[in-house]
């Protein structure tokens, strides 16, 4: 069974039912880079055709 709602009815319902959205969290960042690291040296230095 299909049928048309708009945003306004559902949040009717969603609002008679007592059901709240949940919000997606953001990203979490799990690894920070130390400023004292070493970067790799540019190998290819954007020659991909080697």
């Amino acid at each position: 069974m299909l049928f048309d709602a708009t945003r306004y009815k559902a949040m009717k319902v969603m609002a008679t039912l007592k059901l709240q959205g949940q919000q997606r969290v953001a990203c979490k960042v799990t690894t920070k880079r130390q400023h004292s690291d070493a970067v790799a040296a540019n190998l290819l230095n954007q020659n991909f055709n080697l």
